[in-house]
């Protein structure tokens, strides 16, 4: 058996991607209009951008690599599949990490109803924040009987929403909240494999993200 590919089929600078019916074109520094996102991560296209000129169609590179099936933790069952559209009627979805709604691609699962940002679904499992001494981990929900909890640096509320926390301290933090001044871990033991967050998360793409515990299932395309 061959290695799992991660990447589309691509050819001299040009890419079939499942997610559109026509073929891509890699393009590379070009100035692109603040209304030109990434379909897939609803981004500003910027950098190297894959795109469909005729449909007004843009995917940033590292989009385009993101795997049609993942592992998470988060559903312990079943695998999320890649969406490029929402399955509901009003065309968007509430992403079940940070609450907020969403019209980009998604990560699914139909038997659970889990729907997950492509950011989200990538977040790290450890950070460090100016906020607190210690790392924070992620949680998948509240650990308080309530189901919710305080926000330690807006001091808001989350409810049925993932955070990061600190269990020796119990410093809890919205996901949205920690997207800045954060640095992100792949291994809790070993700072020096911690990387800068961008002045704000969003700005970068869900590939660079890709963190250690989930697990690519079924690649981009098939051979």
């Amino acid at each position: 058996m061959g290695k799992t590919k991660l990447e589309p089929q691509q050819s001299n600078n040009t890419i079939t991607h499942f997610s559109h019916p026509h073929t891509l074109e890699l393009i590379t520094h070009q100035n692109f209009a603040p209304s030109q996102l990434c379909s897939c991560c609803k981004i500003q296209a910027n950098g190297s951008v894959y795109t469909c000129k005729s449909c007004n169609f843009f995917l940033h590179v590292e989009c385009s690599q993101m795997p049609q099936q993942i592992n998470h933790p988060f559903d312990k069952e079943h695998a999320l599949s890649l969406l490029p559209k929402s399955i509901y009627p009003e065309g968007n979805f509430r992403c079940d990490a940070c609450g907020e709604t969403g019209d980009g691609f998604s990560y699914h699962c139909n038997s659970c109803g889990i729907d997950l940002h492509i950011l989200c679904a990538v977040l790290p499992h450890y950070i460090t924040h100016r906020s607190h001494c210690h790392q924070l981990e992620i949680q998948f929900s509240s650990p308080y009987p309530s189901k919710s909890f305080r926000c330690d640096i807006c001091k808001n509320i989350g409810t049925n929403q993932w955070l990061y926390r600190c269990h020796t301290c119990g410093f809890d933090a919205h996901l949205n909240c920690t997207k800045l001044q954060s640095h992100f871990h792949q291994n809790p033991t070993r700072s020096s494999n911690s990387r800068s967050a961008p002045q704000q998360y969003q700005h970068h793409c869900a590939g660079k993200f890709l963190s250690t515990y989930i697990t690519p299932v079924v690649p981009i395309y098939t051979t």
